[in-house]
């Protein structure tokens, strides 16, 4: 999993990497914001429509319940394709009369693409749930961004590339992630789905899917939105061009927490669950010293050679060196402390959670344009650092405060329990 990761970080590193030396400043511009702006609203199509399914499909499963499991999958197709559809109109004619010229045909065309994006989310997430793992992450690790690199290493040897071209061979990723998690999803539900009678529970459904889009889609913003915001903000011809390879760079540090946080989630809830507070301690150093080792090294590497990297996108990238410091930052500040959000969910303060995320959200917003128009990149990437970094500490401080509740009651309820 840890390998699949890593390959597909890479092969959608080399994309950008081409796309910035074969584009203009300001087409590599115009493909940035209009990706960046997709994937963020993709969080949103989805509907939470995945999310849950890694929650219910398990229990139908295990259940052999055919009709609930046909039941949700239709429910969740057929939810997404609506969705997406409905955002993808809005926002055609929210946010294309925001920009002119070039610049508005491929945002315009970025969001033709919303309801394959969201629906390869979805299915991934599905592929999740029928206990796929391995094939989920090739589709979303391999499939998706080789298939952009190849389109990418094709299209421009044979013709005049621009911005829309590029939009293209970034969609048809999704596209082909979407048919092939369909045709893996159909193969693994049909023994069970058989001659069953379709169930549904569309209200309870559509209820608790729209938790799990809220939370999905404010996480998303606190990460994705800094280069959205720029995008639509009065700028350069390569504003944002500028930010995202320091983004891209800054940012791999997350793949440290989202590769290791799978391994020690259960390990929490079972923790807990048994309220074992010793061996939850024992992981946390553990853990902690782990992950502390891995972000120095990090931090060492941007540090001494953040310039080179920078400067295999080209010359004039070089210029976002000190923008990548802070992202490094900010990001490496969420990946210490990433087990924090997940200790107050298994602890059941949601709401808690829910409150943080959004008020995070609404700070970005507003540090980013305040420091953008400032200060350039490297003030939108200060606003990025701060926001996640205040974030995370947060997280921190309210599951330490939680930690040491729920040791204190039951060391009330039962001493020997806690020696």
């Amino acid at each position: 999993m840890v390998a699949l990761n890593v390959v597909g970080i890479f092969l959608a590193y080399g994309a950008t990497i081409i796309l910035a030396r074969e584009l203009s400043h300001l087409a590599f511009d115009q493909y940035i914001g209009a990706i960046a702006t997709l994937g963020l609203f993709a969080a949103l199509a989805e509907g939470g429509f995945g999310k849950y399914g890694l929650r219910v499909i398990p229990i139908y499963n295990e259940a052999q319940d055919g009709g609930r499991i046909a039941g949700y999958l239709r429910f969740a197709f057929l939810g997404t394709l609506l969705l997406s559809l409905l955002l993808a109109i809005a926002m055609i004619f929210l946010a294309a009369p925001l920009h002119s010229g070039n610049r508005r045909d491929v945002v315009t065309l970025a969001f033709v693409y919303l309801p394959s994006m969201a629906g390869a989310g979805v299915v991934i997430d599905l592929l999740l749930a029928f206990r796929m793992p391995i094939i989920a992450m090739v589709i979303s690790r391999i499939v998706i961004p080789a298939t952009t690199l190849l389109l990418i290493l094709t299209l421009t040897q044979t013709m005049h590339f621009n911005a829309s071209h590029a939009v293209l061979c970034f969609a048809s990723g999704s596209v082909l992630a979407l048919l092939l998690g369909m045709l893996f999803c159909y193969r693994q539900a049909s023994p069970l789905v058989g001659d069953a009678e379709v169930e549904t529970n569309v209200r309870g459904w559509i209820s608790e899917s729209l938790a799990f889009m809220f939370f999905t889609f404010m996480v998303s913003w606190l990460f994705r939105s800094t280069l959205v915001i720029t995008h639509h903000m009065p700028h350069g011809d390569i504003g944002v061009g500028l930010l995202a390879p320091a983004f891209e760079t800054g940012g791999l540090i997350l793949l440290l927490s989202k590769s290791t946080d799978k391994f020690f989630q259960p390990a929490v809830s079972l923790y807990l669950e048994a309220n074992d507070w010793r061996q939850m301690s024992i992981l946390r150093r553990d853990r902690g010293l782990m992950i502390g080792a891995g972000i120095v090294l990090f931090l060492l590497v941007v540090l001494f050679f953040g310039k080179t990297i920078l400067g295999i996108y080209g010359p004039d990238f070089v210029a976002s060196y000190p923008a990548l410091c802070w992202v490094a930052v900010g990001s490496s500040m969420t990946t210490l402390f990433s087990l924090a959000p997940t200790f107050l969910l298994y602890a059941g303060r949601r709401r808690l959670l829910t409150w943080l995320l959004g008020f995070h959200a609404a700070l970005l917003l507003v540090l980013t344009v305040i420091l953008y128009w400032e200060f350039g990149g490297t003030g939108a990437a200060a606003a990025y650092a701060v926001c996640v970094t205040s974030y995370s500490l947060s997280n921190l401080y309210f599951a330490n405060r939680e930690f040491q509740t729920l040791k204190s009651n039951l060391r009330e309820t039962d001493p020997v329990a806690i020696d």
